[in-house]
């Protein structure tokens, strides 16, 4: 009996310079994610865009991967979806980021529940969730590591 199987590849698509150093606080999170993610060319502010962003036993981002992109109020999102490139690029702990095109970083419901959902999945994988960050209108934002839930 034949199986089919397939050849994974990573493919370096941009590779940028960390002038940040670790993202190790929410301002620096923040920071990472107007001065790097948003300048990216697929980045759309009016859409709910979740992105996770892989770091070595320091801090330092590894890389980031847009993990959905979704509409004016609402993404979808898997933790497979969120540990499978921080796996492939041996992340030790990972930060999510999201915005919020409303401007206001108050996170919703469905949020909590991700966060829940991406703590419990890093635990199992020994890859840490080091925070969720809901961007809202230049720097506003939410912590869920600065509220106690990470």
């Amino acid at each position: 009996m034949k199986y089919k199987t397939a050849e994974i590849k990573m493919l370096l698509v941009r590779e940028t310079e960390n002038t940040i150093g670790a993202v190790d606080r929410p301002e620096r999170i923040v920071r990472y994610w107007n001065e790097v993610i948003a300048g990216s060319s697929w980045y759309t502010p009016d859409k709910e865009q979740v992105v996770v962003v892989a770091l070595d036993t320091k801090f330092n981002p590894i890389g980031f991967n847009l993990v959905s992109m979704g509409t004016v109020n609402e993404t979808m999102c898997h933790p497979r979806d969120v540990f499978r490139p921080a796996i492939h690029m041996n992340a030790t702990s990972v930060v999510l980021i999201h915005n919020h095109p409303s401007g206001d970083p108050a996170p919703s419901a469905a949020d909590f529940r991700l966060t829940r959902a991406i703590k419990e999945a890093g635990e199992l994988l020994r890859v840490n969730l080091t925070d969720h960050i809901v961007v809202g209108n230049g720097s506003l934002y939410y912590s869920f590591r600065e509220s106690g839930i990470v």
